[in-house]
This record gives C-alpha cells, sequence and structure tokens, in this order.
C-alpha cells in the first residue's frame, strides 16, 4: 500500500507546512528514492494530486491541504480521499470497514512518479458522510463540477500579479511561443519588451510575463506561458494547440511544454482522481481522462484557449 511519494505525502502531512529549502533537504535525506526527479518536480506531483498548496513565484513555501474525501462520478459509489494522510489515516479506514461503514478500500499505484490514489466505497450517501466525518474530511459530491466558478482565470490571475518591481538574477530567457521554448534574450537597463521570461534569481526560477502595456506580472511558470500564448494569438501569431478533447471518449490531451495550471490540470485530474498519464513519444503530452465538457470548456475560457475538438483514440488509456 506505501509507495514512494508517499512517504513525502506522509512527511508533508505531519508537517503541516514549510520551506521549499525544507523540503529540498527531506527529499535529499531519503536519497530522492530513486524517482528521476528533481525536489521541485516531486513537490509539483504532490500539489497537482491536492496534497499541499505550494506559493511557487513570491515566498515558496509549502502548506499541507486539509483531507477531503470526493466522490467519483461513475464509479459505482466510490470516493478518493484526497489531501494530508498518513499511515494513521489508512489506519482509520481500515476500522471503518471493520465498523461496516467502509465497504472496501483500494490505494492504487500511480506508477511510482505520484501518490497514490486512495479509493473508499460506499453502500450509501449516509456511510459516505459518517465516514467523512470520521477522518476530519470535508465530504463533497460534484468535483470538480461544483467547484469550477471558484477556480481564478487567467484576467483575474494577472490583475492580481502585477509587480512594481523584477527580481534581479541572471540573464533572462524569453519564451518563443510558436515553439514552446525558451531562448536567451537580451534586456538592457530593466527594458522589458512583451513577452514570457525565465529568470533565475535566488537559487529558483522565477517567471514574468510583461503586457502590450508594459505592466509587468509576476507568476507561476504555467500561468505566465499561457498569458503569453493569449498575447501572441491576439497578434496573430500562429501558436501550437496546446490543449485538446475528445467527446467521444472525454479524453483530454494537453501539450506538456504548455502544461496547464496547478489549479486546472487539478480539477481535469480530480474526474477520475488519477494523475495524467505522460506520453513521451513525439511532443510530449498529458493525458486526462474522464474530462466532461463543462470542465473543458470551462477550462478554456478561464485561459482563453480556443475550443479544439480532436480524435484522440490513438492515446492508449492506461488502466492502472
Amino acid at each position: 500500500m506505501r509507495h514512494e511519494m508517499d512517504l513525502f505525502v506522509e512527511w508533508c502531512s505531519l508537517r503541516g507546512s514549510g520551506t521549499r529549502a525544507q523540503f529540498n533537504a527531506a527529499y535529499d535525506d531519503l536519497g530522492s528514492l530513486g524517482l528521476g526527479l528533481s525536489a521541485a518536480q516531486a513537490l509539483s506531483r504532490i500539489e497537482l494530486m491536492g496534497v499541499v498548496e505550494v506559493d511557487w513565484e513570491q515566498t515558496g513555501r509549502w502548506a499541507a491541504n486539509p483531507p477531503a474525501l470526493c466522490m467519483v462520478e461513475g464509479a459505482g459509489g466510490s470516493a478518493a480521499l484526497v489531501g494530508a494522510r498518513t499511515t494513521g489515516t489508512w489506519d482509520q479506514v481500515q476500522a471503518l470497514i471493520t465498523e461496516g461503514v467502509v465497504r472496501g478500500a483500494k490505494a492504487v499505484d500511480n506508477g511510482g512518479q505520484y501518490p497514490s490514489t486512495w479509493y473508499l466505497a460506499f453502500d450509501s450517501a449516509a456511510a459516505f458522510d459518517t465516514a467523512a466525518k470520521a477522518l476530519g474530511a470535508a465530504a463533497l459530491t460534484d468535483v470538480p463540477g461544483g467547484h469550477l466558478e471558484f477556480y481564478a482565470t487567467l484576467p483575474e490571475v494577472l490583475e492580481k500579479s502585477v509587480a512594481r518591481f523584477l527580481p534581479s538574477g541572471f540573464q533572462p530567457r524569453r519564451l518563443s511561443a510558436s515553439t514552446l521554448r525558451f531562448v536567451e534574450a537580451e534586456v538592457r537597463r530593466d527594458e522589458w519588451p512583451p513577452g514570457c521570461f525565465e529568470q533565475r534569481s535566488r537559487g529558483r526560477n522565477v517567471y514574468l510575463f510583461i503586457d502590450d502595456d508594459g505592466t509587468r506580472h509576476v507568476l507561476d511558470r504555467w500561468m505566465a506561458v499561457h498569458a503569453e500564448l493569449d498575447r501572441s494569438r491576439r497578434h496573430g501569431v500562429v501558436v501550437p494547440r496546446v490543449l485538446t478533447w475528445d467527446p467521444r471518449l472525454q479524453r483530454m490531451a494537453n501539450l506538456a511544454s504548455a502544461r496547464l495550471p496547478t489549479q486546472w490540470a487539478r480539477a481535469a485530474m480530480m474526474a477520475t482522481a488519477l494523475p495524467p498519464e505522460r506520453v513521451t513519444g513525439g511532443s510530449w503530452t498529458d493525458v486526462y481522462e474522464g474530462v466532461k465538457a463543462t470542465v473543458w470548456k470551462r477550462m478554456c475560457d478561464a485561459l482563453r484557449i480556443p475550443l479544439a475538438d480532436e480524435d484522440l483514440s490513438r492515446f492508449r488509456r492506461c488502466d492502472r
């Protein structure tokens, strides 16, 4: 039941909150467990799965989310337990099975590079509510559909991320919207042209978006990338189709070089409570299953991405 990434879930859950430096040290102390991930990549995957929230662009601090029991649509009365958890939480689940509140539980291994997904099965809504109360978890029956209105849109994020000063650091790199690659850029005398920039500052990458009117924003990487893609589209620049959806399969494909910002990636993931499958042949792509039309359309509207249907049957469904 206990998988490699679950050790970090337990550590974050027990600690409650901390700095990037503290997480990095814990990751190094465990020898990275042979996961083939940097500490930042591991923390990003734990965040995507709803265990923590991370302030990537400002303080670098992270904090564990309280647990939530989320009903999975079409799963026959099963719910996923997300948020902070420990081996003691699993012991509580086993006790609820013994009491007859929970019909059964299963921990699904997500390939080692993501925490496992915990599913709990119920025979009734009353049992679901009883288990949530016993676990100290929020009981959520419509995820993510009932919460889409609370997710920030690109314009809302830009409004809140205006920065008067930009952090000093090494020579920046600028995103090419047509290739989705960062390339060397020349910025002199603090005269930043419009675009998305990556700059190394105080030991971490900082991402900046400069709008057409010169307004400066400090954002997380993926929100900065999507802000520049939106700006480029408005100027008639041909950019790759970074997000497509198959209405027949309810499958969504997202180019990894323009990954969805965490809140929207998590919304797509919560359709099944399983992380996306990373397809590495050709352009690296994250494939999400079970994404409803309402989620897909709301996501595109929020990030100003043109709607694009596509036959995605070429991606093999991964049965974990």
